[in-house]
């Protein structure tokens, strides 16, 4: 019986849509089947996009590999680049070990049409950047996040009319990358988001009030900056004090702000926020110790268009910060209260009643009660480990509800020990099969009633020995 290559009888523009819907991972193993379809594997055209990560081998410590981007080797990679070359609009090297620190350089011949470019975690060398953005001068989106030595002709070669979002996030701090921060931040009025996370200059005054001077600023992304302080953060956002006209905010369209770990921020940046942020959606003060309820009192009534609030380990605010969420940001979804011991079961409850979207809460290491957990929309998502507060009684509660229910389910993240009982009559509700979630509720219950059961006449006998 003869063997006919039935591809031979596809026109190639067939067989590269049909290729199209293939994982980029699966086209390498096809590209080893045959010369032709080597070539068709290789084609610019299947490769306007290269995402590494594409390529992660899931199960790379069964095979003995490093973990991380071992499936594919480097000169698989740079023959796709090669291959692709213009055709490449958006690349992602984000973490690739597999390429030696020069051979980035090559990015500046083969590919020339980026409009996004990822480099985080990359070990390239310092002259290997200027020659990739020297032909790329339509680029909107570029993370250079963790990259050591980033020289400061990099930055004059970023096109001011384009570029849109910036990450210099944990990047070792020297004097050209201070200076080519400042030059983009004068040169580049369009831009959307910043990221300067762990920036150890951010205290300088000329960057300070570049970024205020961004008005169409939409994100910006301060974490673990050692040195930012609330005199910092209101030359940010009023800008200089001029004669007769005061101070003047600029960053009227932000939308997301992250001052996480800022140890330095007190009440003081919260007062002078407020009122300047109108668009404000996302906020995140993890870490923020000095923080109080005087402060989110005053800023949270300004931005009414609140959804997601990140206060984990803020340790100082209250039930009156709840109470101000609950008062003036209906639009809450997602709310991060870890470690806010202060906070109780008459503030968590209120905000429950008022806040109707809310689909995401996270009290774990709290003092919370099960009283919360009678309270509970639909479609919610609660994180209670590690609450002392929080009994399997609770626990089993939200498991009735569930049973009961024809979906929104709640979702459930607790004591690790229940964890598993919860999983599985959760997915029993997923599945539709409510007798065997009512079963295993009850077994569950009967277990753990026994339990107890068992503890007390221990914790009797006990008693009667040391009388």
């Amino acid at each position: 019986r003869s063997r006919k290559d039935w591809t031979a009888i596809i026109p190639k523009t067939v067989l590269l849509q049909i290729f199209s819907y293939v994982h980029r991972r699966e086209l390498i193993s096809l590209s080893r089947v045959c010369k032709t379809w080597r070539e068709m594997t290789y084609d610019g055209s299947l490769w306007k996009s290269f995402v590494i990560a594409d390529f992660s081998d899931s199960n790379s410590h069964l095979l003995n590999l490093k973990p991380g981007y071992s499936y594919v080797p480097g000169h698989e990679v740079m023959r796709i680049l090669k291959s692709a070359g213009s055709f490449i609009r958006h690349l992602n090297l984000r973490g690739c070990n597999n390429l030696l620190p020069r051979e980035f350089a090559s990015l500046g011949i083969y590919c020339t049409n980026l409009i996004s470019l990822n480099l985080d975690g990359c070990y390239i060398a310092p002259e290997s950047l200027p020659k990739i953005l020297k032909v790329n001068n339509s680029l909107h989106h570029l993370d250079v996040s963790g990259v050591p030595g980033i020289p400061f002709s990099s930055f004059t070669l970023l096109s001011r009319k384009f570029l849109q979002t910036l990450d210099i996030s944990w990047c070792p701090t020297t004097r050209q990358l201070t200076n080519g921060v400042i030059h983009v931040l004068e040169n580049c009025p369009g831009l959307i988001e910043l990221r300067m996370n762990e920036f150890g200059e951010m205290h300088n005054p000329d960057i300070l009030i570049g970024i205020h001077n961004l008005s169409r600023l939409e994100s910006l992304h301060l974490a673990e900056c050692p040195r930012l302080s609330d005199t910092h953060m209101k030359l940010l956002i009023r800008g200089p004090s001029y004669p007769y006209l005061g101070d003047m905010s600029r960053l009227l369209s932000l939308r997301h702000l992250n001052l996480s770990q800022c140890l330095l921020l007190s009440d003081a940046t919260l007062i002078v926020l407020a009122n300047q942020v109108p668009e404000l959606s996302r906020l995140e003060f993890t870490g923020c110790n000095n923080l109080t309820d005087v402060g989110f009192k005053t800023l949270l009534r300004t931005i009414p268009k609140l959804t997601h609030l990140d206060l984990e380990d803020v340790v100082q605010i209250t039930d009156e910060t709840i109470l101000s969420l609950s008062a003036y940001n209906p639009n809450l979804r997602h709310l991060q209260l870890s470690y806010c011991i202060e906070v109780t079961d008459h503030g968590i409850i209120h905000l429950l009643r008022s806040c109707q979207y809310l689909i995401s809460l996270e009290i774990d290491n709290t003092e919370l009660s099960d009283v919360i957990l009678l309270h509970l929309s639909s479609q919610m998502r609660l994180v209670v480990y590690d609450c002392p507060r929080i009994t399997w009684a609770g626990i089993r509660e939200v498991m009735i509800s569930n049973s009961e229910r024809k979906g929104g389910w709640i979702r459930l993240k607790c004591y690790y020990a229940w964890q598993n009982i919860f999983n599985s009559h959760f997915r029993a509700c997923l599945r539709g099969d409510t007798e065997i979630a009512k079963w295993i509720e009850r077994r569950w219950a009967e277990t753990m009633m026994k339990a107890e059961e068992q503890r007390g006449a221990d914790n009797n006998s006990r008693e009667c020995l040391v009388m």
